[in-house]
């Protein structure tokens, strides 16, 4: 999706950007923000565009205690070049999502994206400490802090994350940071059904054994399952050793040890991108298995093209539909409502030109919740300045 505006400004300052949201905001001009653009095909087009705010030229490591295992950087940096810095250190931020080349540490933010190392190391929710945001009056407000153990003030990071830039604009983060690991190596297993490939996923996130990732795809014409071990040579090669008999024992008919991680896991990022309407839902893990099998042996939808994702340790499966436009928009509503029908719930993460306008509302419906995210919203932007319409419920 490409957001169009009468102009765009690229603030050199966090006081800069925040002047400029309290003007435009006091003029009744509709804000969206942007970062390098590669997150912006989540949610809804905003349904006004008066001001593309930039944030790149808020860029760089503002803060690293390597002996704290913290960072404060700048919304406006790439994933990548914070990546770079912490390596230098001997440390990561352990954040692997799709696009993670281009994608810059705010947009990240607002979309709560992540990717197969959550299995181990989780989401945002729990790397991300302080944050700096500028809000619709100008105020910079500062919340969390620069240490991990911070209890002082409201956990306001928790409403910034994923909230699609509709409440205020981040322009400074602190996350928690991590060694690189000494090792890194995976096992990849090879089933006849995808259904057997996600279920001993879920079987492995049931043990102790604490894979990084455990992903399981069809997206290269085999049901595989790769998992992935880091840490100590002794302890990665017990894990991968596990790994491999609860595969046979779930019908793997072969397992291989692979060094070639980074390339395993690009696999299934992959889905995320490309031409088609991207589901994603999440569901109770035990029903995993079974809204793969559903997908994958449909009835009416099989006449269009399909690939399906998982991340086997934590029910979140995606699935990638594509052909005519009326016979994707059936398969999509289809693949939704399995997912709610097995306590689980789903949304539309990216459709490409051709398809958006065949689908409906990405949201798929007003979650139970609505009336406290529509109250949020009024209290910190209550002229809807903010990506107005891109967030639920037209939010």
């Amino acid at each position: 999706m490409v957001v169009t505006a009468a102009r765009a400004v690229r603030p050199t300052s966090a006081r800069a950007l925040a002047d400029t949201l309290r003007d435009a905001d006091a003029e009744g001009l509709a804000v969206v923000p942007r970062g390098n653009g590669s997150q912006q095909h989540v949610g809804n087009p905003p349904s006004r565009a008066d001001l593309v705010l930039e944030t790149t030229a808020l860029s760089g490591v503002v803060e690293h205690n390597p002996a704290d295992l913290t960072v404060t950087v700048a919304a406006g940096t790439s994933l990548r070049e914070l990546q770079a810095t912490l390596a230098r250190a001997g440390q990561r931020l352990p954040l692997d999502p799709p696009g993670a080349e281009a994608a810059t540490v705010g947009g990240i933010i607002a979309t709560n994206a992540s990717g197969p190392r959550r299995q181990r190391h989780g989401t945002l929710r729990d790397l991300l400490i302080g944050t700096r945001a500028a809000l619709v009056d100008g105020t910079i407000a500062r919340a969390g802090g620069k240490v991990v153990k911070n209890v002082a003030g409201y956990d306001l990071d928790k409403l910034y994350i994923g909230s699609l830039g509709t409440l205020a604009i981040v322009v400074e983060a602190t996350f928690k940071v991590l060694p690189l690991p000494a090792r890194e190596e995976a096992l990849v297993a090879r089933f006849d059904e995808l259904r057997d490939a996600v279920a001993c996923g879920a079987a492995l996130a049931r043990t102790a054994l604490r894979p990084a990732a455990l992903e399981a795809h069809d997206l290269d014409g085999d049901a595989t399952l790769v998992v992935v071990a880091e840490g100590e040579s002794a302890p990665v090669a017990r894990v991968l050793d596990e790994a491999a008999r609860i595969a046979r024992e779930h019908g793997a008919r072969a397992t291989e040890r692979r060094a070639d991680v980074e390339g395993l896991l690009a696999v299934s990022r992959a889905i995320a991108g490309g031409d088609g309407a991207v589901l994603r839902a999440s569901l109770p893990l035990a029903a995993t298995p079974a809204y793969v099998a559903a997908l994958r042996h449909g009835g009416a939808e099989r006449t269009v093209r399909k690939g399906v994702a998982a991340h086997a340790g934590a029910g979140i499966v995606r699935a990638r539909f594509a052909g005519d436009a009326d016979a994707v928009r059936e398969a999509v509503l289809a693949a939704a409502a399995l997912a709610k029908s097995l306590d689980g719930d789903a949304w539309i993460e990216r459709a490409s030109d051709p398809l958006r306008d065949a689908l409906p509302d990405v949201w798929l419906g007003e979650p139970a919740a609505f009336f406290l995210m529509r109250r949020i919203k009024r209290e910190f932007d209550p002229k809807g300045t903010l990506n107005p319409g891109r967030f639920v419920g037209g939010l």
